[in-house]
């Protein structure tokens, strides 16, 4: 489990300076690996096929998390269902930055927010309260027009999407993203 929490850790660090280096914030997808190349991974998802770029530079390279630890490309198969958080890259490329198979997502709104900032209650669409454990850093906050924001800047009544894992037993926020 330590391993895990290692993991997941490295995972929002790496997505945290990614998304301080790009001018572009990080999106979503889901779905199922229909292929794999050399530097590249289409996704099937409910929009269609998506192709992502992957990166083996040092600096911004792809990290992947495979039940809950760190893994190579190599370890992905096709038919693998997975999430993977990128950011658009020049052109129409949109380079992987983080692939999970176990990264959930909940939109809602903000019910509560511990006096510490370091817990989060949403309540989703569906009327159901989910707790989220915030660590800042690595839990990275986006603000509505796009912009990292800090764990203060979390009000009660703020539409969210939330991108979370598991860990012994608690849904730890990977990325906590206000909606306009």
């Amino acid at each position: 489990m330590k391993r895990f929490a290692t993991s997941v850790a490295a995972l929002l660090v790496c997505c945290t300076l990614s998304f301080a280096q790009e001018t572009q914030p990080s999106q979503q997808a889901s779905g199922k690996i229909k292929s794999l190349a050399e530097n590249q991974l289409t996704l099937t998802t409910t929009d269609g096929d998506q192709t992502f770029q992957l990166s083996n530079e040092k600096d911004s390279q792809t990290l992947i998390v495979l039940g809950g630890k760190k893994s190579a490309a190599s370890s992905l198969k096709e038919n693998q269902q997975i999430t993977i958080c990128y950011t658009k890259a020049s052109g129409d490329k949109q380079q992987a930055r983080i692939i999970s198979d176990k990264a959930s997502q909940v939109r809602g709104k903000i019910k509560s927010v511990s006096d510490d900032t370091k817990q989060v209650t949403v309540t989703d669409t569906d009327d159901k309260q989910h707790q989220f454990q915030v660590q800042q850093p690595p839990t990275m906050l986006v603000a509505s027009n796009g912009k990292q924001s800090q764990p203060t800047d979390l009000k009660a009544n703020q539409q969210v999407m939330v991108i979370y894992m598991q860990s012994e037993g608690k849904n730890v926020a990977l990325e906590i993203r206000q909606q306009k």
